[in-house]
């Protein structure tokens, strides 16, 4: 796509193939190599000069300095983000499951884990057919120290598979936390092989790190 759009001097084939490219190689830990595509990005981004470029690069970037443990920094690119989103004219859903997902992580960090819940609990409602959702909520859950509220939360992922979507290995290794905290011997089981395969990577989901698959 790099390639592509070089050739024809298309600069958003290049935007997307760069932006794909550090999502890919965060993903397999290469972080160094995803910084340098997350460059370009962010510089070809400047050159379109349009607020919906502006706002993916924020979510990404955010997402980024969260990786690097840089909390603080995250958090405040992840205000930017959300003004940015408003600016592009994304709304509803679009923009909060963006900014949902860093934020959920950034108050587990923080120490926030109450409000952590109460953000994927307002996800789960928003949006019940994307069980990615669920199994964050479930997990925070479980970090937060309710364990009655976690098996509840748990008991919706019963007979879930979340489907293969760009959101499915962070999902995934996020049911994995949660089926091992509850000692679910039979789904862990099940994770386990669904994962296996992805042994290597960072649960990465274009916005946040839900962790190692190793770890998984």
């Amino acid at each position: 796509l790099v390639a592509l759009g070089d050739e024809l001097g298309d600069a958003e084939a290049c935007f997307y193939g760069h932006l794909d490219r550090f999502n890919d190689l965060v993903e397999l830990g290469d972080v160094e190599r995803a910084d340098v595509d997350l460059v370009q990005a962010e510089a070809l981004a400047d050159q379109l000069r349009q607020p919906v470029f502006s706002w993916t690069i924020a979510n990404a970037r955010a997402g980024r300095e969260l990786l690097a443990g840089h909390v603080k920094g995250a958090d405040q690119i992840d205000v930017n983000a959300m003004e940015s989103g408003r600016r592009s004219g994304v709304t509803g859903y679009g923009l909060r499951s963006q900014s949902s997902s860093l934020r959920c992580l950034l108050r587990w960090e923080q120490g926030r884990l109450d409000e952590a819940v109460v953000i994927a609990e307002a996800m789960v409602v928003e949006a019940p057919g994307v069980p990615f959702w669920r199994a964050v909520h479930s997990m925070l859950v479980i970090e937060a120290g309710r364990p009655d509220d976690a098996r509840l939360a748990y008991a919706t992922l019963a007979g879930v598979e979340l489907p293969r979507d760009t959101v499915w290995l962070a999902g995934t290794v996020a049911h994995a936390w949660a089926a091992a905290s509850l000692d679910d011997r039979s789904q862990a089981i099940a994770l386990i092989a669904q994962l296996l395969p992805y042994a290597g990577r960072v649960a990465w989901n274009g916005v946040a790190a839900f962790g190692f698959v190793d770890l998984a």
